[in-house]
């Protein structure tokens, strides 16, 4: 097992999964299967070690106060709760995940 490139905080060991010939179908053909991490469908054939975008670190909350630190103007942020993820601060729950790493399968 590998480690995934990027912003990983080591939370999440890639698996190679492009390289086993025994994850092709008898025929030749590649299956379509689903990625456990970001939930899109792939081909064995096609993934890579950059095919799966993701987050890393968990989607959470914290005051503001704390999210922003302690030498922030009262002005700088509104009171209240700010959710992100932990990983890269991305304030949007849809945002692109900030770390890229091959697909891995449920049946991995």
């Amino acid at each position: 097992m590998g480690a995934v490139i990027g912003r990983s905080t080591g939370r999440r060991d890639s698996v190679s999964v492009f390289a086993d010939p025994s994850m092709r179908s008898s025929s030749g053909a590649s299956d379509t299967r689903t990625c456990r991490v970001c939930k899109k469908q792939f081909t064995v054939d096609e993934n890579h070690p950059r095919a799966c975008r993701f987050h890393p670190g968990p989607w959470m909350g914290a005051e503001n106060s704390k999210h922003y630190g302690i030498g922030a103007k009262d002005s700088d942020f509104r009171s209240g709760v700010s959710y992100f993820h932990d990983c890269c601060d991305a304030e949007s729950p849809d945002a692109p995940g900030c770390t890229l790493g091959p697909h891995v399968s449920y049946d991995d």
